[in-house]
């Protein structure tokens, strides 16, 4: 998609959903089908969504700046095929009790510095294993939703893990709740960062929303 939208700027695109999690077709609810596709295509309803941007890797749904983006690689290292959702137990489990965390600190476009050890970039709400960090989170709206996690042990994060689970909404001390246009993060050491689930890099990065900058065809609207 990052390739798609880089060449041909508001072009139209469909959904097809034959991922792992197909979380953007889940969130939109396009159903995997293909007569359904078919109908999207040649009647569906265009819609256009903001899109983030990291140097110069685009994403639609999240990105994630720690813990999560070192899963990820590790998958992503590990992998020789397709994956599926057991790919990423082993990872999980064993990063949750050896990673150590660098301290992040994220500068928002009016020099405020927010110090954590985990920073999510949310764009849509919905996350991988029905989890939503930011269920107020909007596509559309221009701005994109942060969660940095001042708090780090392993007790925390299994508590905050069972609230987003259990969709507890609100907000929990150890958390900065945001809202940016513009960012930077940085780390004395290099600290690994994801994009839709798929590696970009790592730390320092700067953060951007493109508003508008994705059309999407969408099931079209009931009569």
């Amino acid at each position: 998609m990052n390739d798609l939208l880089t060449r041909y700027p508001g072009l139209p695109l469909a959904v097809l959903p034959l991922g792992t999690e197909n979380l953007l077709a889940t969130s939109l609810r396009i159903p995997t089908s293909g007569r359904a596709m078919a109908r999207i295509v040649a009647t569906g309803t265009e819609r256009r969504f903001d899109v983030g941007l990291i140097g110069q890797r685009r994403f639609v749904m999240c990105a994630g700046v720690g813990l999560d983006a070192a899963i990820i690689q590790a998958v992503h290292n590990s992998r020789t095929g397709h994956i599926t959702k057991w790919s990423y137990a082993w990872p999980i489990l064993r990063l949750f009790l050896t990673y150590r965390p660098e301290e992040l600190v994220l500068r928002d476009e009016s020099g405020a510095e927010h110090r954590g050890r985990q920073i999510l970039i949310v764009n849509q709400p919905r996350y991988a294993m029905g989890l939503s960090w930011a269920p107020d989170a909007a596509g559309d709206d221009g701005w994109l939703d942060v969660r940095v996690f001042v708090q780090s042990s392993l007790p925390w994060l299994a508590w905050y893990l069972w609230r987003a689970w259990c969709g507890v909404r609100g907000r929990q001390s150890g958390v900065i709740h945001l809202r940016v246009r513009r960012a930077t993060i940085t780390s004395v050491q290099p600290a690994p960062v994801h994009v839709d689930g798929d590696p970009a890099g790592v730390t320092p990065i700067e953060v951007e929303v493109l508003p508008g900058n994705l059309t999407l065809l969408l099931p079209p609207l009931p009569t």
